[in-house]
């Protein structure tokens, strides 16, 4: 097999405590200087992960943030929704149950221990949406949208093949992207 991009997760995989070291970021570039294409594959939203990270644009070629719901080509400061925005009835019955939540472009992040509440809201709301788990967060995505989603996507954007894909994650919402 021939690798022409990797495809990392953030927190767990490349960045512990929300951070990248240097000895990964210079790990990371030596990748990019090989002449293979580096993507990072995240949960995170995409103003939180530049507050956390503020070399993303100099580090990767492609950002597929918020499971799967947005992508970012840092190249051109270029942003893509890739799932419907979150709908007013759902935030409304959110907040109506007292969930607390972070609303991204296409996304809605609460913790794991709000998930009757926001199934709820859903209900209550109408709209599809998917309970996607990890480590102890919750975050309710479009249908349909997935890492693996967002990945398919950045690939056609790089007109690059799954079959030279390597990818690297740690965690249950990671699945959809490496399989």
């Amino acid at each position: 097999m021939i690798v022409h991009v990797l495809a990392c997760d953030y927190d767990g995989t490349i960045a512990d405590g929300g951070r990248v070291t240097e000895e990964t970021a210079a790990v990371l570039a030596r990748v990019r200087e090989s002449g293979r294409k580096l993507f990072l594959v995240t949960g995170r939203m995409l103003d939180d992960l530049k507050s956390v990270c503020p070399d993303v644009d100099r580090m990767f070629d492609l950002v597929v943030a918020e499971n799967g719901g947005l992508l970012y080509i840092p190249e051109r400061r270029e942003v893509r929704r890739l799932g419907d925005a979150p709908e007013p009835a759902l935030v409304e019955a959110l907040q109506r149950r007292g969930v607390p939540f972070d609303v991204g472009a296409c996304i809605i992040a609460t913790l794991a221990m709000y998930s009757e509440g926001a199934l709820a809201a859903i209900r209550e709301a109408g709209v599809e949406r998917s309970l996607v788990f990890n480590k102890g967060s919750l975050m309710l995505l479009p249908g349909g949208v997935t890492k693996g989603t967002g990945l398919a996507v950045a690939l056609d954007v790089s007109h690059l093949s799954p079959r030279n894909l390597a990818g690297v994650g740690d965690a249950e919402n990671d699945h959809a992207f490496l399989s």
